[in-house]
């Protein structure tokens, strides 16, 4: 019994996580942001060097904190992953409900594309 709910459980969560994540490939595509595509995982790296103000770690920190702020969006700086460039920030699609990612993603475009 056990053994049949796992492998029910992991079909399910797998189906979820690959819709999840096309979802948000389908968001970042509409909004032309570039992003690593992942081969496995629950995560995400988008590339938001275009929206920093300058090219080092600092101008990185300072665009995590207009995103968390204008946004109210949580993506986890590159340098916090010892990412050799700043600007790339890695997203969690696991677990979010497909109708909060599209309006945290919303929100990034409001924020950062219409300005």
């Amino acid at each position: 019994a056990d053994d049949q709910w796992v492998s029910m459980f992991l079909e399910e969560n797998n189906r979820r996580l690959s819709s999840t994540l096309a979802l948000l490939m389908s968001l970042l595509d509409s909004m032309k942001i570039p992003y690593i595509r992942p081969t496995s995982g629950m995560f995400i790296v988008l590339d938001l060097r275009e929206f920093m103000e300058g090219e080092s770690w600092e101008h990185e920190r300072l665009l995590f904190d207009k995103i968390v702020s204008k946004c109210q969006l949580l993506l986890t700086p590159g340098r916090d992953f010892s990412f050799q460039v700043p600007g790339f920030f890695r997203a969690t699609y696991a677990h979010v409900h497909p109708e909060t990612l599209v309006t945290a993603f919303h929100r990034l475009r409001q924020s950062f594309l219409t300005n």
